[in-house]
């Protein structure tokens, strides 16, 4: 044995001596030796395992009043409107509606934004639909009803071109006059404001012109329903006649009508691309 081997079995026995002789009761306690990594005292109590969970408390009385559960619809047509905000309440859980259908229908809306899918009314009544929601628990006007039309808010529509721009309101003149103020205070920060001359609040009954289109409801010729209908207004029509009056008065009196009609005929055939299917549908007058 070489003397490097000696030395190194000294020292380990040197050191397990001291723990040999507490194994042997040498000790306060009489201990025992445990994968050689440590000691537990034999008059020690064992430890009795993992501490005990504290219950979880009860979760809060759900609001099951009407009140609650108009929030809960316009959350679910809020997030069709904007499924990519739905991250945002990630949070919550179907289980925590008041009304499990509504729970359901967010169930939805969440498994179609996993899925990168497209959210809009029409696929979360598919989806509902592939969940056997329609034939259980709802017809689909009603789950289509609830996805669709936010609760206690005006739902609007803007047309742009250009500078011009309509703004279509459901709602009630109290709504469509907020809306304009809070468009105005968006417009001041760009430097820009509306013209008093050319803004107007107006019904559809009463109808309004915007880039020489008439869009007003009448009623439908021969029934008693009632539709919307754009034709070109009178102002464009009035402009359109003055062009051909214009061309008729430059045209002298000798000129045969072949000539006339050369003038016209660009005109009157630009005129009628754009205005003709319109005209061909003219509201009765009422």
């Amino acid at each position: 044995m070489s003397e490097l081997t000696r030395q190194r079995r000294n020292l380990v026995t040197e050191h397990a001596a001291p723990g040999h002789r507490v194994a042997r009761g040498a000790g306060p306690f009489g201990c025992r030796v445990v994968s050689g990594v440590g000691v537990i005292p034999t008059g020690a109590r064992a430890h009795p395992g993992s501490l005990p969970c504290t219950p979880a408390s009860p979760p809060p009385p759900r609001e099951t009043g009407e009140g609650a559960l108009d929030e809960e619809r316009l959350l679910l047509a809020t997030a069709t409107a904007h499924p990519y905000d739905l991250h945002l309440i990630r949070w919550l859980l179907p289980e925590d509606f008041a009304l499990p259908l509504h729970g359901q229908l967010y169930r939805c809306l969440t498994d179609l934004a996993r899925r990168g899918a497209a959210v809009d009314p029409v696929t979360v009544l598919w989806e509902a639909q592939h969940q056997q929601l329609l034939t259980e628990q709802g017809a689909p006007a009603d789950l289509m009803a609830l996805v669709s039309d936010p609760v206690g808010l005006p739902n609007y529509r803007l047309v742009r071109y250009a500078d011009d721009w309509c703004l279509m309101v459901s709602g009630t003149q109290d709504d469509a006059e907020a809306l304009r103020e809070e468009i105005a205070g968006v417009l001041s920060t760009m430097g820009l404001r509306l013209s008093p001359e050319k803004t107007l609040i107006t019904h559809i009954d009463e109808g309004l012109d915007f880039l020489g289109w008439r869009i007003q409801r009448h009623r439908k010729r021969g029934s008693n329903r009632h539709y919307v209908y754009t034709y070109p207004s009178g102002k464009a029509v009035k402009a359109m006649t003055g062009k051909v009056r214009a061309l008729c008065r430059t045209m002298d009196t000798s000129q045969p009508l072949d000539a006339l009609l050369r003038q016209l005929n660009p005109a009157l055939k630009g005129w009628w691309s754009t205005s003709g299917p319109a005209c061909r549908a003219r509201p009765s007058p009422t």
